[in-house]
């Protein structure tokens, strides 16, 4: 099969590329250049010319940043970064490599898939970096109305200075998580009638707030927000994922300490799959690995490319991967250590019945398990979680397991007291679920959840 370009590629191609690598949005910044066997040599640094018909099947362009996919027995991916293309020689044609891999990698890889860096970003500064993949992508930092429109996402236009209530005498908010915008964590919210559900209680007063969730933390995020919000705010019922409920806590319950802290009054939000115990993916240092495990996660559980943030996570993993930076505010937060998740006794202003929270307690088949274990993130498995935060710290607002009523939790999986047609359910997967949306509906209408009753307690650690 011959390219445009002119490359000449495998018929078995399309078959070897992960599921990550096809989904249209992200093959538009990560095109793949070749996908060969992996048979290197053994002892030698990692070229792209180690397969023999590598020149044959790519053209190289000695100006381009590329990038090795290295996908292991099984089935895991890990990301790679290689010097410049060498000037071709009179015996040589341009030469790519060599990659970045670790030698106990080298010799056990199934496939290797060589990915072209479209438009790389080029900042070294985090700040700068986060600022120059939103423009990438058309994207803007602020707080919008948004409209659902069919089949999926939303319409936005920015808010304005005056903010309207709707019927309920209250607004409704979204703070999404990391790596992401309003529309990419809640865009499956508009793929059914959730909408028409809450359309009674908020009419048109739907708000999303877009934020830099990688080099700004929770707290700088919610004195962003503030400066968005005019003094006569009305009240706002929320509905947080993941690192976005810790941006709403900063505003909740530490209102006092922020600038303008009395523009925001929570009615009622419902944390979904929030770290507020943090989790040991947000270690310091190893970013890189961190989003290649997300990029796995949406590898095996890819969403709805409309829905998808995938965009986004392609252009931060090449950015860690290739910059290696070590500190980053936003993921910084989630560390275990830090402060709103082991405050002190006199530093939050905590009520429980301002929250409910939604969760998943993922148990990994053998596959999955042998996956994170080529990537080294198997001791994750040992509390349960939902693949990327900790199942309990959803709704261990404090050091206490009973931080929340068991009546105001719902949880996926084992020990759960939510079913679902899509079991288990991962951190990904939340928003398009019939079952997840009646939950925050009945949240969001103060109705009492019609569950079975919840033990949190009683959570199974996964075993396979």
């Amino acid at each position: 099969m011959r390219e445009p370009d002119g490359r000449t590629q495998s018929p078995n191609l399309d078959r070897r590329i992960p599921a990550f690598l096809r989904d249209p949005a992200i093959a538009e910044i990560l095109p793949v250049s070749g996908c060969f066997a992996s048979n290197p040599r053994a002892g030698a640094a990692l070229h792209a010319t180690h397969w023999p018909d590598f020149r044959q099947a790519t053209a190289v362009d000695v100006r381009a940043t590329y990038m090795l996919v290295a996908r292991h027995p099984s089935g895991a991916l890990s990301f790679h970064d290689c010097q410049a293309p060498s000037l071709p020689t009179a015996s040589t044609a341009h030469q790519l490599g060599p990659f970045n891999v670790p030698a106990n990698i080298i010799n056990g890889l199934a496939d290797a898939i060589v990915v072209k860096l479209v438009d790389p970003i080029a900042d070294t500064a985090i700040d700068l970096a986060e600022a120059a993949i939103w423009r990438a992508l058309g994207q803007k930092p602020g707080l919008f109305q948004f409209i659902p429109k069919w089949p999926a996402g939303f319409c936005q236009k920015p808010a304005g200075r005056t903010l309207k209530a709707g019927p309920s005498g209250r607004a409704l908010l979204f703070l999404h998580g990391t790596f992401s915008t309003t529309q990419g964590s809640f865009g499956a919210l508009a793929e059914g009638s959730f909408f028409d559900h809450i359309r009674p209680l908020y009419g048109d007063a739907i708000y999303g707030f877009d934020h830099f969730s990688v080099s700004r933390c929770p707290a700088q995020n919610a004195v962003d927000l503030l400066a968005c919000l005019p003094d006569d705010a009305p009240p706002f019922d929320v509905i947080a994922f993941s690192r976005g409920g810790l941006v709403l806590r900063h505003l909740a319950e530490r209102s006092t300490s922020l600038a303008h802290g009395h523009r925001f009054k929570l009615g009622h939000a419902v944390l979904t799959a929030t770290p507020n115990q943090g989790t040991p993916l947000a270690t310091p240092g190893r970013w890189a690995e961190t989003l290649g495990w997300i990029t796995n996660i949406l590898d095996l559980f890819p969403p709805n490319p409309i829905t998808s943030n995938g965009a986004m996570l392609a252009r931060w993993l090449t950015w860690f991967v290739k910059i290696g930076v070590k500190a980053a505010d936003g993921l910084d937060a989630m560390n275990q250590q830090t402060a709103l998740i082991n405050p002190q006794p006199a530093s939050l202003s905590l009520n429980a019945r301002h929250y409910s929270a939604l969760v998943s307690n993922f148990e990994p088949d053998r596959g999955l398990w042998a996956r994170a274990a080529d990537l080294g993130m198997d001791t994750f498995f040992n509390k349960p979680n939902d693949l990327v935060v900790p199942t309990a710290g959803g709704w261990q607002l404090n050091q206490s397991l009973d931080a929340l009523p068991a009546s105001q939790i719902g949880m996926f999986g084992p020990g759960g007291n939510i079913k679902s047609h899509q079991n288990p359910v991962p951190h990904t997967g939340f928003f398009g679920l019939p079952a997840s949306q009646a939950f925050i509906i009945r949240a969001l209408q103060r109705t009492a959840q019609t569950l079975p009753p919840l033990n949190p307690h009683q959570l199974r650690i996964p075993a396979v």
